[in-house]
């Protein structure tokens, strides 16, 4: 997990920040969320006919440092693939947090890149920039890229099939349709305590989630027959997986482990799978081989404790 991704998690985050982006209408827009799963999106509605039969593709991502990719999802947001599989035909969606400075830092490099300022017609976008290849009405015109500015969202629209930017508006309508409003991340926000009880031991861990894809969590592992452990987990939220960095002090020494569980605010379940030490973390081997234990639920309880509490 990044550095940013850590550091965000200490920084109180609040609605005003969510709200910082200024449109090109002086009306105060209502509060707006990252989308958290790619399923729920308006993505797949908008895509043209030639792409009838796509479907979300749950990428691996892993991405390159200092990429587009990378910064929006270190900043707590979403990142999409749709498209026809083998045949390499579809888009990917970026959502993120603006926070008064993330669109403004990527832009430099994006006009390197040769990305042009644009203004999206039918859109009430702050502000907005397109990659684009060729020469503009001939066959081998094409519109790869286009990332806007909207009410204080960074969000990023890629496609291989457009050959003007009006044919990108529908795919850019859906992904502004997609931001979640107050009372859909109010549903979905999974904080609390959770607990299980496996063979005797109490297994808790208690989430905290702000107005984004991360997650701070206390985990407290209370084994009988070995010793308990407890600690600090720094993790992201999509699509149903949480996944972070367990940190807890044995020995006096900090030792990181990488942990996986999968559900919602029903419930969670743990993952396990074949594991490596990298630098001074244990983690999951790539491509990632995990089996769920799905008969042991994390549940919502208030058995969680604070951390240190004996």
């Amino acid at each position: 997990m990044s550095n940013a991704l850590k550091k965000a998690t200490s920084i109180f985050l609040g609605v005003a920040l969510l709200l910082s982006g200024c449109s090109k209408t002086s009306s105060q827009a209502s509060a707006l969320f990252v989308p958290t799963t790619c399923t729920k999106t308006e993505i797949l509605n908008s895509l043209p006919k030639t792409l009838a039969g796509a479907k979300w593709i749950d990428e691996a991502w892993q991405p390159t440092k200092g990429s587009d990719l990378e910064t929006a999802l270190s900043e707590g947001g979403l990142a999409c693939h749709f498209g026809l599989g083998a045949a390499e035909v579809g888009t990917t969606i970026l959502w993120s947090p603006d926070d008064g400075f993330v669109f403004s830092e990527r832009t430099q490099q994006w006009t390197k890149s040769g990305q042009k300022k644009v203004d999206i017609p039918g859109i009430d976008e702050s502000s907005a920039y397109v990659l684009t290849e060729g020469t503009e009405g001939s066959s081998d015109y094409h519109v790869w890229t286009v990332n806007l500015l909207y009410k204080g969202f960074w969000i990023q629209v890629n496609a291989t099939f457009t050959d003007s930017l009006e044919k990108m508006v529908p795919l850019i309508k859906a992904a502004i349709s997609s931001l979640r409003d107050q009372k859909t991340m109010n549903s979905e926000n999974i904080s609390g305590c959770y607990a299980v009880t496996v063979d005797g031991d109490l297994l808790t861990m208690k989430l905290d989630q702000q107005d984004r894809n991360i997650i701070t969590a206390d985990l407290y592992f209370g084994y009988t027959k070995k010793d308990s452990s407890e600690g600090k987990m720094f993790a992201s939220y999509t699509n149903g997986i949480l996944a972070g960095d367990y940190q807890v002090v044995l020995l006096d020494k900090t030792a990181k482990y990488e942990l996986f569980f999968k559900g919602d605010k029903s419930g969670f379940v743990q993952g396990s799978g074949p594991t490596e030490q990298v630098k001074d973390e244990l983690k999951f081997k790539r491509p990632l081989q995990i089996t769920w234990d799905e008969k042991n639920i994390y549940k919502s309880s208030d058995k969680c404790k604070p951390l240190d509490s004996k």
